[in-house]
């Protein structure tokens, strides 16, 4: 079964932009994402404004810098879905 969209896992590889689109997920770096865009609806159905935003538009996936330990993160994205 895939992950759910919006799940967050350990992940110790490098993460690019063509990492991103080709395996749908994105690195929890706390970039700021339009909801309005369709690329990201699924994933702003999922988490909203849990990791912050601007609460009209944009939101944020996780930063992985908030937690304890430095594992990279990656928060699933439109394509798994």
């Amino acid at each position: 079964m895939p992950a759910p969209i919006g799940s967050i896992v350990a992940y110790a590889g490098p993460v690019d932009a063509d990492w991103e689109t080709t395996n749908g997920w994105m690195a929890c770096d706390g970039r700021q994402l339009d909801r309005t865009d369709p690329a990201y609806t699924s994933l702003w159905e999922a988490i909203g404004y849990i990791w912050g935003g601007d609460t009209v538009r944009r939101f944020r996936c996780r930063t992985s810098r908030s937690t304890s330990s430095n594992l990279a993160g990656t928060c699933t994205s439109w394509a798994s879905s």
